[in-house]
């Protein structure tokens, strides 16, 4: 099995975060917007504590290298790790969430993402997911769809995320 470093994906990260990256190549965006009950169950944006940003390697290409969890900021809002299962993930908590995230009609927030030039020829075709967490409840999930790679600079990938049937009175 063949493991790649993620360091770079998460310090080009943190710099977009922190409002720091200035120079470069634009990010690649991953829109979250919570459904407004137009495909499924709504998620009011009252409700999501926490979204999760998660990418997952092609099993054929290897795992990200497995990394303890870090926060990616001083405030602690925004934390970043690599699961035993070599998934990459991006915490954003609500303190995050309510100074990002536009309420203006239901929930939406623009994750930017830079990757490591050096991975383009390891990885293909990663899936992208998303999670709205309540607590320590799943209760709204996007469905997995592959993510170009490297990622894009200044292209948007948006995702909708639907209340999950089970947690409905959770989602209000």
């Amino acid at each position: 099995m063949r493991f790649f470093s993620n360091t770079l994906l998460f310090a080009s990260l943190f710099a977009t975060l922190s409002g720091c990256a200035s120079e470069g190549p634009p990010p690649h965006i991953v829109r979250v917007i919570a459904d407004d009950g137009t495909m499924a169950l709504p998620v009011a944006a009252s409700a999501i504590e926490e979204v999760e940003v998660i990418i997952v390697p092609d099993p054929a290409d290897g795992d990200f290298v497995r990394m303890d969890p870090m926060m990616l900021d001083d405030d602690g809002l925004v934390e970043a790790r690599v699961t035993a299962a070599g998934e990459w993930v991006l915490k954003l908590s609500r303190a995050y969430l309510d100074a990002n995230a536009d309420t203006t009609n239901g929930f939406r927030i623009d994750v930017p993402l830079f990757t490591n030039q050096s991975h383009e020829d390891q990885v293909r075709d990663p899936t992208l997911r998303v999670n709205f967490v309540q607590g320590t409840e799943r209760i709204g999930q996007s469905s997995p769809r592959f993510v170009p790679w490297p990622l894009v600079g200044g292209e948007v990938t948006t995702v909708v995320i639907s209340c999950d049937p089970s947690f409905e009175a959770e989602c209000q």
